[in-house]
């Protein structure tokens, strides 16, 4: 069950009814989908419910909602029948900008498995997301998602964000891309970005399944050699004696890395973490 707390003024009829959504104080309340409630300051909309067949068809128009972290403006439609198990929902919001860091905020963790959660919790550290879409089409169950019985999808386009894909790696820095949720997975294209130093030419980033979870990383990157070295110093690989080596090398040039990495997330993988990389040196010495 959930709750959406707030006030309104309504106007009703046998076969439906209209009602006006202004003012402040609003929270959602609906533990299904979301661990905490979501406190709206301000919510605008326009509500109207009718008879549809043996069943109810609820409108909200002209939405607007917002709070520190977040406006959004869009439309949503409920169906209800007594022939269908649960009610049916199709949501478009449009989000004009927001904290990457809040973004996963607002992400449905109550279907989410909770290594994948808590990976989700902590990618982004910082940035702005621009140009935001959220769309959700399909039946308002738990396993939905996860059973493909819905699009769920939020689009949104990073600006100078920090990605942090694992606690003992570099984090890639001033990254800007496109990242994409979509049904129980997540995905980025990486257009521009550094990690380490090394300017970021191409990537991608993501977790194709959340109920199976693998971060895979794929990036093509180019600097100067330090710029590397300084990588490994600080990446899962580094250790004393390795540390020690890379301080005594004195190099100088240009080069291009090649790097894949394969994390896995969840407790029904048994593979260990994989990493590929490949250096290609251009007039190095």
């Amino acid at each position: 069950a959930g709750t959406v707390a707030g006030s309104c003024r309504r106007l009703r009829h046998q076969q439906g009814g209209e009602a006006l959504l202004r003012g402040p104080g609003f929270r959602v309340d609906y533990p299904r989908w979301f661990d905490n409630e979501i406190d709206l300051d301000r919510v605008e909309g326009d509500i109207s419910w009718q008879r549809e067949g043996n069943g109810w068809g609820i409108y909200m128009e002209k939405l607007a909602l917002e709070n520190p972290d977040v406006r959004a403006t869009g439309t949503v439609h409920i169906a209800t029948s007594p022939d269908w198990p649960k009610p049916q929902m199709t949501m478009e919001l449009l989000v004009p900008q927001a904290d990457m860091a809040k973004v996963p905020h607002y992400l449905p963790y109550g279907i989410i498995p909770d290594k994948s959660e808590d990976w989700l919790r902590n990618a982004f550290v910082s940035g702005t997301g621009q140009n935001g879409v959220v769309r959700f089409e399909g039946e308002l169950k738990k396993q939905a998602v996860r059973d493909e019985d819905v699009l769920f999808t939020v689009d949104v386009e990073a600006d100078n964000a920090r990605l942090h894909y694992r606690d003992d790696w570099p984090d890639v820095t001033g990254l800007a891309g496109t990242v994409r949720f979509k049904n129980a997975g997540f995905s980025a294209v990486i257009h521009e970005g550094q990690i380490s130093g090394a300017e970021i030419v191409d990537g991608t980033v993501g977790i194709e399944d959340f109920f199976r979870s693998r971060l895979k990383l794929d990036a093509q990157a180019l600097g100067a050699i330090p710029y590397y070295f300084r990588f490994l110093r600080q990446s899962g690989l580094a250790n004393e004696g390795l540390s020690r080596f890379l301080q005594q090398v004195e190099t100088d040039g240009d080069a291009r890395l090649a790097l894949q990495l394969d994390i896995p997330l969840s407790k029904q993988i048994d593979d260990e973490m994989s990493l590929n990389g490949t250096v290609t040196l251009n007039g190095a010495r």
